[in-house]
């Protein structure tokens, strides 16, 4: 009997082909794939509808196309360990294409088991960063992702935020299992709520500045922020000018974290906040400047009558002077704000305090005449090295 030749049915996830750039707005429920897409045009997906992208689906993007994902929009990209999804430009250079760009609140911005690379293509040149991932008053999730090869941020969020669109956006809805490496600034540029989102089980590598860039508000941090240890640092970067955050509700960095913090920046609880780094014997915070250089950054402020607390911390290189006035010059690594009528409560124990640009821990009453609840031990429960004087009271 004769053996005919078998016939090999090519697998869907093989099938390649050209986006059809009439179709690039999406303005219906669209499914892409499985199989492999070369694009030569933005596409764009616009409210109420959702882009979906199968597993095993590649993406290959010409030079500056972008995805865009509008207000009420939404993409879904949930690859599978042995189907994952791949966005990445035609060509392998860094900065290439645009990236994905995501303007929306929805749940449904998910994205598992994908890889995103050799984006940072700066689309608006008015944005500071470019990255593989950007989030304009949006936020999405990522789990079991890849992302690299950015010439700049591997994620970068900015917009100006109202508390109310800070509440709903500005952060990952999940952030967890992730590989970001080999970008040309930061994995992640942030707000300080955004830092807050991080997950665990992250890697973080290769990047020119191998840490979590946290931009300033324009105006007070509306909702409570805890900053998990990761294993890299948070870094309070000067942007344009920028003082530092300042936080209305809790502000809460866990054991073992370590911040950097840029020229002049400082952090405080406003007078309804509250400030709490509590490190323990063997897990201590770190709080020190981007340069080692005493007084390089401002203060940690206490404005608030709350139990605001500091313990087994090593806090260095601050007391300098901060892009606006504080305590008539006077100020320390960690300040009670002076120019508060009303109550200033604070706890600092077991901490290191060293190479400030003033005082050690600054609690003066001053002017308003209101004087600053702390620990009766403050000057013996902590130490100090180059601060002078060690507690100014």
């Amino acid at each position: 009997m004769l053996a005919l030749p078998s016939c090999k049915k090519e697998s869907p996830t093989q099938v390649q082909q050209t986006f059809d750039c009439t179709q690039s707005t999406i303005n219906a429920n669209t499914t892409l794939g499985p199989g492999i897409y070369t694009i030569n045009c933005n596409i764009e997906v616009t409210s109420p509808y959702t882009l979906t992208i199968a597993p095993g689906t590649t993406l290959i993007f010409g030079q500056g196309n972008q995805v865009q994902v509008d207000q009420g929009a939404s993409l879904s990209a949930l690859g599978t360990s042995s189907n994952p999804i791949v966005f990445k430009g035609s060509q392998s250079t860094a900065g290439y294409w645009g990236g994905i760009f995501i303007n929306s609140v929805s749940v449904t911005n998910q994205f598992t088991y994908c890889t995103i690379s050799g984006g940072g293509y700066k689309v608006n040149s008015g944005n500071t960063f470019g990255a593989d991932v950007s989030i304009y008053q949006g936020t999405a999730g990522f789990t079991n992702c890849t992302v690299n090869n950015s010439s700049d941020a591997g994620f970068y969020f900015y917009g100006i935020y109202s508390s109310a669109q800070y509440v709903d956006g500005a952060i990952f809805n999940t952030f967890s299992n992730n590989t970001v490496s080999s970008c040309g600034s930061y994995p992640i540029v942030t707000f300080a709520a955004g830092a807050g989102s991080i997950g665990t089980g992250n890697t973080f590598s290769g990047n020119t500045n191998n840490s979590i860039a946290v931009q300033s508000e324009t105006s007070n941090v509306s909702v409570a922020v805890t900053l998990s240890a990761l294993t890299v640092p948070y870094d309070f970067i000067q942007l344009g000018g920028n003082s530092g955050d300042v936080f209305d509700k809790g502000f809460t960095i866990a054991p073992g974290t370590t911040i950097l913090m840029g020229s002049g920046i400082s952090l405080s609880a406003s007078p309804i906040g509250t400030f709490t780094a509590n490190g323990t014997s063997t897990n201590a915070i770190t709080i020190k400047g981007e340069q080692a250089t005493a007084g390089f950054w401002g203060s940690l402020n206490v404005q608030s009558p709350n139990a605001n607390s500091f313990q087994y911390c090593n806090i260095s290189g601050g007391g300098g002077a901060a892009s606006y006035q504080i305590n008539a010059g006077q100020r320390g690594l960690i300040s009670t704000y002076m120019y508060i009528p009303s109550a200033r409560n604070i706890t600092v124990r077991n901490c290191t305090l060293s190479n400030s640009g003033s005082s050690g821990i600054y609690v003066s009453p001053d002017a308003p005449a209101v004087t600053p609840t702390y620990n009766s031990d403050i000057t013996t429960s902590n130490t100090f090295t180059g601060c002078t004087p060690n507690v100014q009271m």
